[in-house]
């Protein structure tokens, strides 16, 4: 495509603006807000979008620099937009005007998503840098509506052929991921009382809450998922029960004076607990042949009968992790 001069000076001007502010401001967003929340995105618009952009008539100078926030649920949309505002992002227009409204039909899929058209506040305390004036856009959106708009984009608005088909299944598309956006916005709010039962997923969530009554919760991982199914795991090798594993826990807190020591993990305790109150356990270990990838871990010096241990290692159904060397 053939620019002329007034093209071409226009955004020779404004690029030398647009990377000084997205040099700046990349840094500037990357040291202010969590990284943890979103991923970031930026660009200076081409010379080709800018030139067919002041021929639509419209603005094509308020995302000549643009930048794009990428959240996992919707409601990190908000937090985001007021992480900005709290750090000199002045708002100046936003489309749509209110996120929580919308004048589009239920049958309408098309790319709504949340720009901002703002300008940077400089800190009076700083010197003025004149490119930072500007106004650029922000883009906040959640996962599915970026994986959506990065297939589809060209396709809809700036490819170089039009298909009434393949649009169609575009915002086929954008009406499943809504969607799938949906369930994982609200998948907290779903109620268990809706789907039949499943036997090993209420075992462990008993053991959850055992775990939960019997350690202070400081003391435990935060992920409880894979604490309760390891010890489910080491009560099926030894061939017990639920029930039995909190005699033998409760044998050993009386031996411990009713406390439980906070320098060992609770997989670790109930190992110990068999070991001294439940060895038989352990030994039918030996006529049994061992599975792959499913042993019991020893890691604490646990204070057991270390002849019952270098048998179990000797049978491959224990590893003892106690004397690895860190070199």
């Amino acid at each position: 495509m053939k620019y002329n001069n007034v093209v071409r000076n226009l955004y020779d001007k404004y690029f030398h603006i647009a990377s000084s502010q997205k040099e700046y401001l990349d840094n500037y967003f990357k040291d202010k807000l969590s990284s943890s929340s979103y991923l970031y995105e930026s660009r200076v618009k081409s010379i080709e979008s800018f030139a067919l952009k002041l021929e639509t008539g419209r603005n094509a100078f308020e995302d000549f620099f643009a930048c794009r926030f990428i959240v996992i649920k919707k409601d990190d949309i908000k937090k985001i937009k007021n992480e900005l505002q709290n750090n000199n992002i002045k708002i100046i227009n936003s489309r749509p005007a209110d996120i929580n409204e919308t004048t589009k039909n239920p049958d309408n899929f098309a790319f709504d998503e949340l720009r901002l058209y703002v300008q940077y506040m400089q800190p009076i305390s700083m010197p003025e840098k004149e490119f930072l004036n500007n106004v650029f856009e922000i883009q906040i959106m959640t996962l599915y509506s970026f994986v959506w708009a990065q297939t589809t984009h060209d396709l809809i608005y700036k490819g170089s052929e039009i298909s009434w088909g393949k649009a169609r299944v575009a915002y086929q598309i954008k009406a499943l991921l809504e969607q799938a956006q949906y369930a994982i916005d609200t998948i907290n709010k779903t109620e268990d009382e809706y789907f039949p039962k499943n036997t090993l997923y209420e075992t462990q969530k008993e053991m959850i809450q055992y775990i939960k009554s019997v350690w202070d919760i400081a003391l435990l991982p935060s992920d409880l998922n894979r604490l309760s199914n390891n010890i489910l795991n080491l009560i099926k090798i030894l061939n017990s029960n639920f029930k039995e594993m909190q005699d033998v826990l409760n044998k050993q807190k009386q031996e411990d004076n009713g406390f439980i020591p906070i320098n060992i993990t609770p997989y670790q305790y109930i190992l110990k607990s068999y070991f001294r109150h439940k060895p038989e356990h352990l030994l039918n270990l030996l006529a049994k042949n061992p599975k792959k990838n499913f042993h019991i871990a020893l890691i604490e010096d646990l204070d057991v009968d270390e002849s019952i241990v270098k048998k179990l290692v000797k049978k491959g159904v224990l590893n003892d992790f106690r004397q690895v060397s860190v070199d």
